[in-house]
């Protein structure tokens, strides 16, 4: 990060003094303490690139619940067209449980308004969708344990949490057995990974009919790891 112009902050004016002068140990204590700089503000990753600079960021559209048996079918050829109507650019998608990779100009709350208009316009139902950055979905991605897999002995999902879930306390709401899984939270999902001759036994049915369920949309390991990569 370049901290050499910090904003309202004036040039650093050469000194005219002939001659150099030592300053005494508390004269120099004090000059080192004027110039000591505040640690810049935490910002987040769509604050650090403004639209009106032209900046286009990537973002990855998961829509919840469509293509889940014969509910809100909407084919992938169809869906990016939507997109691209629209204006968003390099529209891509990957796989039919509605994962849209693009880009655009817009903040994400402008992008949640006209997508979920969209599809409701274009489907007749109301599809909730979540807009993450790829940066977003990469630290996510990053609190996966790398040993975390979807394979014959164990299974690996993440949800992805609208604002209502996005709290640690979630995990202790849902109706699950936490013995015979392990569940964790980090900021816009949760992540848990079970032994597949336990996935009956932890419950995880039950979070269907939760009402947090609503608040969530789910992939499985290798498509947030997909996503995240990209």
């Amino acid at each position: 990060m370049n901290t050499e112009n910090f904003p309202g902050e004036k040039p650093t004016q050469p000194s005219k003094a002939a001659v150099p002068v030592v300053p005494s140990a508390r004269c120099a204590v004090a000059s080192h303490e004027k110039h000591v700089f505040s640690p810049p503000p935490v910002v987040k990753e769509w604050d650090k690139k403004q639209p009106e600079n032209g900046y286009r960021m990537k973002y990855v559209a998961l829509l919840r619940g469509i293509n889940v048996g014969k509910n809100n079918r909407i084919e992938m050829k169809s869906l990016k067209s939507l997109f691209e109507t629209h204006g968003y650019g390099n529209v891509s998608t990957y796989i039919n449980s509605g994962n849209v990779i693009f880009e655009s100009n817009k903040p994400p709350e402008l992008l949640v308004t006209e997508i979920e208009s969209a599809l409701r316009e274009k489907t007749g139902a109301n599809i909730s969708v979540l807009v993450k950055t790829v940066g977003q979905l990469a630290q996510i991605a990053a609190q996966i344990p790398l040993n975390w897999k979807n394979d014959t002995e164990q299974r690996t999902d993440i949800a992805y949490l609208f604002s209502e879930a996005d709290t640690e306390e979630s995990i202790n709401e849902l109706p699950i057995r936490r013995e015979f899984l392990d569940i964790r939270y980090t900021a816009g999902a949760l992540i848990w990974n079970v032994k597949r001759e336990n996935y009956n036994k932890s419950q995880l049915n039950k979070i269907i009919g939760h009402r947090l369920y609503q608040y969530m949309t789910i992939r499985n390991v290798n498509t947030a790891r997909y996503l995240a990569g990209l």
